[in-house]
This record gives structure tokens, sequence and C-alpha cells, in this order.
């Protein structure tokens, strides 16, 4: 652990460990029955019977930080690496993080002045969908670039803006399924005028949102897994929103 000056610290955690391994049968799985036949409980096929040590150790890192850069800017973020989801689930002493399939990673630079925020953002987002190695989804956003503008007045008049944005390089990989060099833009105005009187304070607000792909993915329901398939179309959507807030 390290502490700076103001806000700043690192903390990194580094678990491992070196198992023996634990006796797992193979050679003699169980036997399928024939269609309209009645299975015997525990019918085995022919076949030698043996047992192989199965290693369960692992590796899980995690890094955690924030440096100011100067009063506006600073550099945040956490990361993790863990070599195999077996080890958390069998080593885990925390039950949350035990149960958790998940692996998140995210780094940002971020400048704030006067309530304009442009910022830099590097992800990397893993889940896992069982034990076995390579059956997990991975998503990463390497780089996505964001410009924020907080709340402000639309010069004299009682309407107030506030304006999202971004733009993304993204990568996703799955069991039979992979998208790459994939593009992504996204603008989110909003317009709102507060009111208050009698006690009350109401906010009306207004957005428009598009959000545009380079490519698509084209839905194949011709099979069981429903796996789709890559499309060089781009995609673009987009909407009109409306909320209003009382208290």
């Amino acid at each position: 652990r390290n502490r700076g000056p103001g806000l700043d610290q690192l903390i990194a955690r580094w678990y491992a460990l070196l198992d023996r391994g634990i006796e797992e049968e193979v050679g003699n799985t169980l036997a399928t029955p024939a269609t309209g036949s009645v299975a015997t409980p525990d019918a085995k096929l022919a076949g030698p019977i043996g047992y192989e040590l199965v290693n369960q150790g692992g590796v899980d890192i995690t890094v955690l930080g924030r440096k100011d850069i100067s009063p506006e800017t600073r550099i945040a973020g956490t990361a993790e690496y863990l070599s195999n989801y077996v080890y958390r689930l069998v080593f885990d002493d925390n039950y949350s993080q035990a149960i958790s399939s998940q692996v998140a990673s995210e780094i940002v630079l971020t400048h704030n002045r006067n309530g304009y925020i442009p910022s830099v953002w590097l992800d990397r987002f893993e889940t896992f969908a069982n034990t076995t190695r390579g059956n997990e989804v991975k998503i990463l956003r390497l780089p996505s670039l964001r410009y924020d503008v907080l709340n402000r007045p639309l010069g004299g008049s009682p309407f107030y803006w506030t304006f999202g944005s971004s733009l993304s390089y993204l990568n996703r990989s799955e069991p039979l399924f992979h998208s790459r060099n994939v593009v992504r833009s996204d603008v989110y105005p909003h317009l709102s005028m507060p009111v208050e009187a009698g006690g009350w304070s109401i906010v009306p607000e207004v957005a428009f949102r598009d959000t545009f792909y380079t490519i698509s993915q084209t839905p194949n329901l011709s099979t069981t897994h429903e796996i789709p398939t890559i499309s060089h179309e781009a995609l673009n959507r987009s909407d009109l929103e409306a909320q209003i807030d009382i208290r």
C-alpha cells in the first residue's frame, strides 16, 4: 500500500496458490441410455479406469489507485488479473467474491474544468460461464474517448443544457462468436427547465440520443444456440426521450 499527498494512493494485492491437485476419475464415463430404455444407476462405459490430478491453483492480482496530476486532472482506476475461474470458486475466502463470475478492469484519465469533462477510458470486462477454459466472454474498450458537460444555463433563458458523448474502439469475444475492430459513437444532449413554486420543485427534461456502430450482427434462428453472424452493414439507432422530476 502507498499513500501520497492529498488523495493519491496505490493498493496492490497478489494472491497465489500452488495446488498439488485433486484426483478425478478419467476414462470411465456414465453411459447414455438408448432411446426408450431405462437408465441403470451408475452405468459405465467400458474402458480403462484411472485418475488424474487436476490443478485448481491459480493467481489473482488486483491493483487500485489514484493520482492527482493537477487540481483539475487525475488518473484513477482498478485492474484485476485472474488466471482461471476454478481457483476463485474453490479457494476464495470471501463468499461474495467466490460466487462472482466477473473480472473487470478500468483506468480513466479525467480533466474537469468548470463542468467540461474530457476523459480517456481503458477497460476490459470478462465473465465466465463455467470452469471450462475458454468458455467466457471478453469485452474490450481500448480506448474510449468521452466528452461530457454538466448542467449549464442556456444563455439568459430559463433553460439548462447538458451533454454526453463518446467514441469507442470495441472488441468482443465469446465461444463461437467474435466481433473485432468495432467503432461506436454516441451523442446524448439534454435540455431542461427547472421551476420552483409553492415549495415544489418541477424539472421537465427532453433529450435526444444517437448511437452509431460501424458493424452489426445478423441473428441466426435456424440453430439451437442461435449464434449470430457478423454483418459489415453499419447500424444506427436514435430516440427522443422526455421525463419530469417532481419533488
